[in-house]
Formats: structure tokens, C-alpha cells, sequence
């Protein structure tokens, strides 16, 4: 039998690779593992890797491929955007945005909370990872809410248009972050951001109240 798959110096045999193809992917349908279920997977370049994507695939699941060394705050935001397009696909746009605008306004009283406790590891990790998460998820469903508005026959007109004008506010206020910084100290800043959050959050849950994700389907169509 031919080999399928060689790595320095593993090799794997088209039989050997079938059965544990076999045996990993009804172990990932035992832990519940089902279409559309993203699966990370976190290996070195082996003929193992070759076997664990097969394995997502047969089970129904995709896999998100993760180099192991890459920075863990980009594994971070990897994660989250894979999380976030799930979101989007389980609970809609609007709430999906709701859930991950809620997240990412908690993340910055991390950094508030990483001010007060001061040079903290433990802490600092967690700070990264959440705000990385966190982040990832919210552009994931920011990035589907932008396209869903896209129309068809305009799609990269309208895309750079509205995420361009998305990075304004952005890009201005971070000239002055520095200063208010400076001024109120970084736990307050970091509260006064989270606050800031709130004016748009409660225009969504008022943009889901009065543009129902149902009606808004019907007037698509």
C-alpha cells in the first residue's frame, strides 16, 4: 500500500490513516461535533495534521487551523472570529452584535482592573486574551452586519465605503485618547471607554426593536 502521508519520519499508510480518520471523527461526533461546528486545531506540521483535518471533515465539523507559534493574542483573536461567525450563524446579526458589543465594553474594565492590581502575569494574560476575544468575535459580526447591508450588484463600492466611514470615529478619537489618559489616569479611562460603549448599545437594542430581523428579511425580499 502506497504511503498517503510522510513528515520527517512518521509515514501513514492510506489503511492506517482511514482508521484513525475513523476513530477521531466519532469521537468528535461523541463530543458533539455537528455541521457547521468549527473545530480549532492546535498541532505542528505532522502527518498527524493531516489525519485531524480529515477527521473535522468527516464528522461534519470545520476545522480553524492554528500554527502552534503563533502569539498567543493572535490564536486569541483567531478563536473569536471563529466563535463570532458561529454567534452570527446561531442567534443572527443583530444579536450577535448586541452579545459581542456587551463583551467587548467588559473587556476594557479588564484593562481597568489591570490598572488597579498593577504588574500582575495572571492578570495581564487574561486582560490580553479577553480583549483579543473578545475583539475578534465583535469583527466577525461587525463584518457581517456591513456585508448583509452590501448590495449585490455594488458590493465593494459599498464595503470600502461603510468600513471606511466605521474607522472614522476610530481613528479621530484615538488622537485624543492619549490626552484624557493623561488627564483622568488609566483606571478612569478605561471606565469612561466602557461607558462610552453604552450610547451604542442601546441604539442597536433600539434598531432591533424597531427593525425587527423578520421584517427587515421581508422587506429584502
Amino acid at each position: 500500500i502506497g504511503v498517503h502521508a510522510e513528515h520527517q519520519q512518521a509515514a501513514r499508510t492510506f489503511a492506517v490513516l482511514a482508521s484513525r480518520v475513523r476513530r477521531w471523527a466519532l469521537l468528535l461526533v461523541d463530543l458533539g461535533v455537528a455541521p457547521e461546528t468549527r473545530v480549532a486545531l492546535v498541532l505542528p506540521r505532522t502527518a498527524d495534521t493531516i489525519a485531524a483535518m480529515l477527521a473535522v471533515l468527516a464528522s461534519g465539523g470545520a476545522y480553524v487551523a492554528l500554527e502552534p507559534r503563533t502569539p498567543t493574542e493572535r490564536l486569541a483573536t483567531i478563536l473569536g472570529t471563529a466563535m463570532g461567525g458561529v454567534l452570527v450563524a446561531r442567534i443572527g446579526i443583530p444579536r450577535s452584535l448586541l452579545v459581542c458589543g456587551v463583551l467587548q465594553a467588559v473587556s476594557n474594565l479588564m484593562f481597568a482592573w489591570q490598572a488597579h492590581v498593577g504588574a500582575d502575569r495572571l492578570w495581564l494574560t487574561a486582560t490580553i486574551a479577553i480583549e483579543n476575544v473578545s475583539g475578534g468575535m465583535g469583527s466577525a459580526a461587525f463584518v457581517a452586519y456591513i456585508s448583509a447591508l452590501c448590495s449585490l450588484s455594488y458590493t465593494g463600492t459599498q464595503y470600502s465605503l461603510l468600513s471606511s466611514l466605521a474607522a472614522v470615529g476610530r481613528t479621530v478619537l484615538a488622537a485624543q485618547g492619549g490626552y484624557l489618559a493623561e488627564a483622568v489616569g488609566w483606571i478612569d479611562f478605561f471606565l469612561l471607554s466602557t461607558v462610552a460603549a453604552l450610547p451604542g448599545l442601546a441604539l442597536l437594542l433600539w434598531m432591533m426593536r424597531r427593525f425587527p430581523p423578520e421584517r427587515a428579511a421581508a422587506a429584502g425580499d
